[in-house]
């Protein structure tokens, strides 16, 4: 498991930076309001896109890794994802047109809808179920990489708006044609149609509870920027979108995790290892608490060296969703130990009674605290989520969750209370800092975390 977490999380942080990159030289020049609308429009086409998930690529990457049917597997679900992209891509053109919005925001959609429909047809699942992660990697780093070198050719103004959902679009095509001519040419393996009815739906209704889990993750994650988008906050928008989007820079480490860690439990499940959750936690907070603790002293300093200064007010979202990165990762730990115990339907009532709680609690903090209080709607529903798994974990198999913060708590505590004191000290001055604490730390209490390391070998 470790290998492969190293691995594809060194692609994906690589890859992510590309794209990251393109954030902030989008922000340098493009106007905040319409920095706000593009990431309107992505989100709002983000939620179209989930209609070709349908659970689908946890399901085939869990069915890959068994090894049962391959073929007929990746055939089956490369046809529905097909089909299902055709109908998510022409629904998200169709309401669109419907609502009355501006022509500048309905022209960045209709542009992004092909996202879509290119997004269906992406075999990155097959990959990372077949442990794989070299393709994965390379697709993500061509993908990301020329969507940012489209945007530096093309972008220079307002005027070359349109340049920045055209260069996504087209970065994303070709990472899934070089995974699609990959699995012929290795595999030797061609796709043929398999468009039977009953099947089809079959498979939906099988892979339901975790597609409408998927779904609804993605509703109460972006339902903030939509919210906002709706009310026509332009510049709360473009603040709350300049927060999250260095966020999703931390979230790359939950997205990795959740790709490897599935069969990875799954496996240590059947061989009745549970404690391995424990140690999981421990080894992950080790490294999420000092890193989340030293981001919050240095947020406003970051926040000037990468965005412009009409955005520094995002640096109060940046710091809430912090809280919502830490729950986050904790949350994985257990929705993963529930999924890998095939209690798929235990996860998607979590989910849903979370995502019924943040659509009032967000209407009601947005309106009152604007962008803020959008933030703060998003740590509320991710820590009741949390909540909800963890105790349904525990109705099956009984962990000492307490047990893992210890070590992680003192080691916090040791690092971020000397950054504290020099605070005022530059961002390179305290982040030269932070590595050296951390890792003089981090040898100290070495054999301890060896220890949960060895296990996830």
């Amino acid at each position: 498991m470790i290998k492969n977490f190293l691995f594809l999380g060194f692609g994906e942080t690589l890859a992510r930076c590309f794209s990251f990159l393109a954030i902030i030289y989008i922000s340098h020049k493009i106007s905040l309001g319409n920095f706000g609308m593009i990431n309107f429009a992505l989100g709002y086409i983000n939620y179209f896109s989930l209609l070709t998930n349908w659970g689908l690529l946890i399901y085939g990457a869990r069915k890959i890794a068994e090894g049962i049917k391959i073929k007929e597997i990746v055939e089956q679900i490369f046809s529905v994802r097909f089909l299902l992209g055709i109908l998510a891509t022409l629904l998200a053109v169709l309401i669109i047109n419907i609502i009355k919005e501006e022509l500048f925001l309905k022209k960045l959609i209709m542009i992004y809808s092909f996202f879509i429909f290119f997004d269906a047809l992406n075999l990155e699942w097959f990959f990372l179920g077949k442990e794989k992660v070299s393709y994965c990697f390379v697709n993500r780093l061509l993908s990301n990489f020329l969507y940012f070198l489209l945007l530096i050719l093309f972008l220079k103004s307002d005027k070359e708006i349109f340049f920045v959902p055209f260069s996504f679009v087209f970065g994303v095509l070709v990472g899934n044609l070089f995974l699609f001519l990959s699995y012929q040419k290795k595999y030797r393996a061609r796709l043929n149609w398999r468009l039977n009815f009953k099947e089809n739906i079959f498979l939906l209704k099988t892979t339901l509870p975790l597609g409408g889990v998927q779904i609804l993750i993605q509703i109460y994650t972006l339902f903030n920027i939509i919210f906002l988008g709706f009310l026509k906050w332009k510049e709360e928008l473009g603040y709350y979108s300049a927060g999250y989007r260095l966020l999703l820079v931390l979230m790359i480490f939950d997205r990795i995790f959740n790709q490897i860690a599935l069969p990875f439990l799954t496996r240590k499940f059947k061989e009745g290892n549970f404690d391995i959750l424990k140690n999981i936690t421990r080894l992950i907070l080790v490294f999420i608490l000092p890193v989340s603790f030293f981001l919050y002293l240095i947020s406003d300093k970051l926040f000037l060296w990468l965005f412009p200064k009409e955005y520094l007010k995002g640096v109060l979202v940046f710091q809430t969703l912090l809280f919502f990165w830490i729950f986050t990762i904790l949350n994985s730990i257990f929705s993963l130990g529930l999924l890998a115990l095939g209690k798929d339907k235990e996860y998607f009532r979590n989910v849903l009674i979370g995502t019924f709680v943040n659509f009032f609690l967000a209407m009601f903090l947005i309106k009152n605290f604007r962008y803020s209080g959008a933030a703060w709607a998003l740590v509320g529903t991710e820590f009741l989520i949390f909540f909800l798994n963890f105790k349904h974990f525990q109705n099956y198999h009984q962990i000492n969750f307490l047990n893992s913060l210890p070590l992680p708590l003192l080691l916090t505590g040791l690092t971020f209370f000397p950054l504290f004191l020099l605070k005022k000290c530059s961002l390179w001055c305290l982040s030269f800092l932070f590595l050296i604490i951390y890792f003089f730390l981090f040898m100290i209490f070495r054999k301890k975390i060896k220890k949960d390391y060895q296990l996830l070998k």
